[in-house]
């Protein structure tokens, strides 16, 4: 799932739910670096 309102906010919901956090994690940090998140936190500061 990829969050509409906050650009590089990914969640990995089935593996959320299966309790895998290792994945859930990863696929975060993915959207964490992803240009999406890059632009939201350059609009973020000017």
């Amino acid at each position: 799932m990829h969050s509409r309102v906050f650009p590089g906010l990914w969640l990995a919901t089935s593996e959320l739910l299966a309790g895998n956090m290792q994945v859930v994690l990863a696929t975060l940090q993915a959207g964490l670096q992803s240009a999406e998140y890059a632009a939201f936190v350059k609009q973020l500061s000017t």
